[in-house]
């Protein structure tokens, strides 16, 4: 995919057109097939939406005649209300070569499509290496776009790594939920599981967020790790099991642990889940009644190797 910057010197939606379409031109020219369009002046000009679409679109048709190469113009939008004018506006075009049958013009992706024009298809794609090419009045000016550009992109853009042992213990929920909140953010996000390293890059402020958002996750697996532990060693000495309608069961282990824990500090009550109900034990009692169905368990604490009632 190429990604046409194009330096603009006035509002003037005709000046506009015409950048555009020696852009396009260009893009052409170096043989790029994929090629991608912002809503030209609709930024620092202020320009409608209707009124960029309409640049758009009369770029799109004037240049389609002469294209040899380009067979895929993405016309990029993010603001949903924009995203329906430049539809509307697309829809009133009427252009000669327009091939009805091949046109797409629904658009859920942020994408506005366009009818395929001899030769040219107007559709989405994910790619993510990008080619840029700059297009200037004289060498100087686009020397000087090209410096900034690249200074742009090197503030614009930052890089971090996470590096911890618990990495490679992510679950595969919690390795989900990250990549969701990096694509809410707009950043890239690559786990490395062999190496114990997350790296994040993009926006500072966004890889700074998203680093947050890591070690939040980290260091609830590192909770839920240490509890484990905790419970099996619990598991190890203490058992609390409970009757009911005649049968003697045995806790799961972090609820064994959950009750040894408030019976070590002495506490009257805990909460536990058990059969798809929450139960209230008075752990001076030994008894347990179930909060939606009423259901009432008696309790036993075993320590391994010696019995307690």
């Amino acid at each position: 995919m190429g990604f046409i910057f194009v330096i603009l010197g006035s509002p003037d939606k005709q000046h506009l057109q015409s950048c555009l379409e020696a852009g396009l031109r260009l893009a052409d020219t170096n043989n790029l097939q994929t090629i991608s369009i912002p809503s030209v002046g609709s930024g620092g000009y202020g320009l409608a939406a209707a009124d960029s679409a309409q640049v758009t679109f009369e770029a799109l048709n004037a240049f389609s005649g002469s294209c040899k190469n380009v067979r895929k113009v993405r016309v990029v939008v993010f603001q949903s209300q924009m995203m329906q004018e430049f539809i509307q506006v697309q829809q009133g075009q009427t252009v000669q070569g327009v091939d009805e049958q091949e046109g797409d013009s629904s658009s859920d992706d942020g994408v506005v499509r366009q009818p395929r024009k001899r030769g040219i298809k107007i559709s989405a794609t994910n790619d993510h290496s990008v080619s840029i090419f700059v297009t200037g009045k004289d060498k100087a000016s686009v020397g000087k776009a090209v410096d900034a550009l690249k200074k742009g992109f090197s503030d614009a853009c930052m890089t971090q790594k996470v590096e911890n042992e618990t990495v490679s213990q992510l679950s595969q929920k919690e390795i989900n939920t990250l990549r969701r909140k990096a694509k809410d953010r707009d950043v890239r996000l690559e786990i490395e599981a062999d190496v114990d390293r997350i790296v994040v890059r993009g926006d500072p402020a966004e890889v700074t967020g998203m680093v947050g958002e890591i070690w939040h996750e980290i260091n609830g697996r590192n909770k839920k790790i240490q509890e484990e532990q905790q419970a099996m060693l619990v598991s190890k000495n203490i058992e609390w099991s409970y009757e009911i309608r005649g049968a003697q069961m045995v806790f799961g282990t972090k609820t064994n642990a959950k009750i040894e824990m408030a019976y070590s500090k002495e506490q009257a009550t805990v909460q536990v889940s058990l059969l798809s109900d929450e139960f209230a034990i008075d752990l001076k009692a030994k008894t347990g009644r179930g909060r939606r169905t009423g259901e009432t368990i008696t309790l036993s604490r075993k320590v391994k190797g010696a019995e307690e009632g």
